[in-house]
This record gives C-alpha cells, structure tokens and sequence, in this order.
C-alpha cells in the first residue's frame, strides 16, 4: 500500500488541525473536516482507509454516519472518538463495524499506536481476501531436464531479477504460460506480495473493465457497494493477464494508461489511484499480425513487449515428455489413494510419438483420465485415447499432408509439378484451410475455443470460416 491515507471528522478545530499535522509528520495523507456533509464529499474523492470519527458533529449523530459508511464503503476502517466515556455508545460502534475507539483527550503517541494497528489489521483482511481469491499458493517448479527447458528457465530467472519490467510470455496453448508468470513472481522481490491472474478472453470488455479497476458504488445496475479491481489487490505484487490478444480494444487503451504512468480510476470513479504493480502478459496468437490488422493497438504491443518469452512447445522438449508423464500419473495416483501405475515400453515410446498439439495441458489431462480408469497394475497401448492407439510411428501430426501436384524427393523436399492447365492456387488454399478447420472440428468435438487455440485463430476467426465451409453446422 503506497498511500496510507487517514480523514478526521471532528468539529474541535484545535484537535483537528493539531492531530492532522501530528499523522502528516508521521508520513500519511491526511484530509480534516468539521462535519458529516464536508465528509460525505471528502470521501468519494480521498477514498481514506481509516476515518476518525467523533460521535457528537454539528449536523448529525457519528454512529448513524458509521452505520452509512459501512453500508456504501465497508472496507474503510472507522475508529469512532469520544469525550463521553459512553460505555453503551461505544458497544453500539464496535457491533456497528468500528475497528476500534479512543477516548478524549488522548496523547499522539496513543493515536500513532492506534494507527498502525489499524493498518496493521486493513493488510490482514486484504491477506485473508487475496487467500481466498487465489487458488493456488504452492511453490512453483519447471519438471524437465531437455536443453530448452533449461535454456527459458534461465530466461525467467533472469526477469524476475529485474522488480518492474513488463513481461509478454508468449507460447502454444498448454505449454505452461501461468505456471511461467508464477516462477517470475516467486523469484522476485515481489514474492511476498500478491499473485493474480485473470483471463483476459474469458469476460466481456464491460466486465473485465470492473474486474480490473473496481468500480464505485452505483457505476452500473447492480453495483450495490464499492468494489476493488484486480490492480489494487495486486498492490506491490504482479498480475498475470493471461490471453492478452483477446482484449478488447477500448481496454487496450486503459491498459496502456496504465502501464504508461501506474495509475487508473474506477468505473464510474474520478480520482486517480496509483499503484505498484507488475504486469505480466500471456498470448498464443501472433500479436505481429494483429497489429498489422489493426485488431490489436502497436503502442501497447511495444509496452508489453519489453522482455518477450518464448515458452517451447512439448514436442521440442522430447526428453521431459515420459519425465512430465510418470510425474502426473504418480501425482494422481497419489490424490486418488490407489498403488502407483507403471507406464510400459511401448506406451513410453508411443509418448515420444505424439505431436502433442495440446503440450502439457493436454498430458497432464491424460495421465488424469489414465489414473482414474485403469485398472491394471501396467499401462498398455489400448488403455491410451484413440489419437494414440491409432499414431503411426512416423505420423508426428494429426493432419499433415502432401501439397497436391507434387514429387517427393529422396531428401524429403518437394518437387511442384504444374500442369499446363496450371492450377486454381484460391481453390488449393481454400481446400487446405477447410481440411485442417475440419480435423481441429472433430479432434475437439466442435469446441469452438478449444479448436481455434489449436488452429492459432481467434474464435471469432473460426466462426467466420465456419459460417463460410459449413453453413448448415
């Protein structure tokens, strides 16, 4: 939290202006008021964590202004004040949310104590809060001993080493992008601080806007009550945006607001609210391209782009593929309670194979299905999905074929041999686009999102060929 910011509502000016001065000299913002309506106003533009609050103001009751602020602001800490000694005013404050109170007079040491331990508490709820929003709190590891899992995870210690740089991981799907964003975090200076992600395709621009930034109460239908935004929970740790070219581009430009001077506004906000937070980006499409489509702005792309990452995929890393394997299945057997289960030579060398067009996503998910309904002690070929069963040794993808009107040569490359008729070079292109749609259609059995991730389109790409290859699908 890089601004502590405290309001004082009390009509005594001496104790105003004298415990204001005392708290700035401290190092806190502080704003002073004299009554419940100048407060009403300080509050939506000073956004103050903690508020003194006398009981007795001119215009009204303290404990009913209580009762209002954590009705529309329930995350500011109310310490009530009082010259009274009321033991049944003071019982009505703490049911009503105050966090604590002190009696009149009182010394700035005793409020300087007050203070802390009431910031002190404000860190522990957004701990316990940022706990419970965050799945996972384990202890990040890259399983692998080929050349270029060693080679990237240099590469990321390397970055993490660096506290503010902006990274874009960059990756097919299943290769790791998150696990990568999470070993980044754990080794910086920021790893005692909050880890948060969010899928950038997985809302609509409207609520990504609200995830993101918060929004204030009333901003939209349905917001009761002031929300924070994903940037302020990540206050002084880092936030993964995860499928960063599915961003709308009206949040592109935020984004770029952002990431140019470190601070945002709410939805439905004025004040500006700044923030230490490092942004990590992921994407498996080409950003190149969309920029050049103009479906993705090139000024973020270059602010995003200042320490890129190529995460390699698991076809490149043959020598962690039966490591990566017998790991999830030994880790699976384990959460389920049974005996672990033993991979045999040829389903090892059916692994090695496999194109792996969903990497490790799509291995881990295997050995979990593999864990659950084997039987045996041994793993055979005909307990492996039929894409395996049915691999042919020198079969390295799903759907690779020969360009038509071609001579393979001994090396391996292609001779093309044009008729003297020549060749409908659109129909070729068009036919060779429909035949890959199709097999990524039933490899994922019409998954919209799952096919597209495999074909590198949007899905909004994907549905445009659709409508145009098969119409009546």
């Amino acid at each position: 939290m890089n601004e502590q910011r405290i309001l004082i509502v009390d009509d005594e000016m001496t104790l105003r202006l004298s415990l204001k001065a005392g708290l700035e000299d401290q190092g806190y913002q502080v704003n002073a008021v004299a009554n419940i309506q100048e407060a009403e106003r300080v509050i939506k533009d000073f956004l103050p964590h903690i508020i003194f609050l006398d009981i007795r103001l001119p215009d009204g009751n303290g404990l009913d202004f209580l009762e209002q602020i954590k009705t529309t602001d329930p995350e500011i800490a109310v310490v009530i004040m009082t010259a009274y000694g009321d033991t049944k005013s003071t019982v009505r404050a703490i049911k009503s949310g105050a966090v604590d109170y002190i009696n009149k007079p009182f010394e700035l040491e005793e409020v300087q104590l007050l203070v802390n331990r009431t910031f002190n508490h404000i860190n522990l709820q957004s701990e316990v809060e940022l706990y419970r929003q965050e799945k996972k709190s384990q202890t990040v590891s890259f399983i692998g001993v080929s050349p270029a899992t060693e080679a990237f995870v240099r590469e990321l210690e390397r970055v993490a080493a660096v506290k503010d740089t902006t990274v874009l991981i960059r990756g097919e799907t299943g290769t790791g992008k998150e696990l990568a964003a999470r070993y980044i975090h754990q080794k910086s200076e920021r790893k005692e601080r909050p880890f948060m992600a969010i899928n950038c395709g997985a809302l609509p621009a409207n609520l990504i806007e609200s995830e993101l930034f918060g929004h204030e109460k009333g901003a939209f239908t349905g917001a009761n009550q002031m929300k924070k935004g994903l940037f302020e929970w990540a206050d002084g740790g880092t936030l993964f945006l995860d499928e960063i070219g599915e961003l709308a581009p009206e949040m592109q430009v935020k984004l770029l607001r952002f990431l140019e001077e470190r601070k945002f506004k709410r939805v439905g906000g004025f004040r500006d609210i700044q923030v230490d937070v490092r942004v990590i980006a992921a994407t498996h499409r080409n950003l190149e391209q969309m920029v050049e489509e103009n479906t993705f702005r090139s000024d973020l792309f270059y602010r995003l782009n200042v320490v890129p990452i190529t995460l390699p995929p698991l076809r490149e890393r043959e020598q962690d593929i039966l490591l990566l394997a017998e790991h999830f299945l030994d880790e699976y057997c384990y959460q389920m309670g049974r005996q672990p289960l033993q991979l045999t030579e040829t389903v090892k060398q059916r692994l090695l194979q496999y194109a792996w067009p969903g990497n490790i996503r799509e291995l881990k998910n295997m050995m979990e299905r593999i864990a659950i309904l084997q039987r045996d002690a041994y793993v055979g070929i005909e307990d492996l999905p039929k894409e395996l069963v049915q691999l042919e040794k020198d079969d390295r993808t799903s759907v690779e074929t020969s360009p038509p009107d071609t001579m393979v040569r001994d090396d391996g490359t292609y001779e093309i041999r044009l008729s003297e008729d020549g060749v409908s070079l659109e129909k070729m292109v068009e036919d060779l686009e429909k035949k890959y749609i199709e097999a990524a259609l039933q490899k994922t059995r019409w998954n919209i999102s799952q096919a597209s991730a495999l074909l590198g389109i949007s899905r909004y790409a994907l549905q445009r060929r659709i409508d145009k290859y098969f119409p009546k699908a």
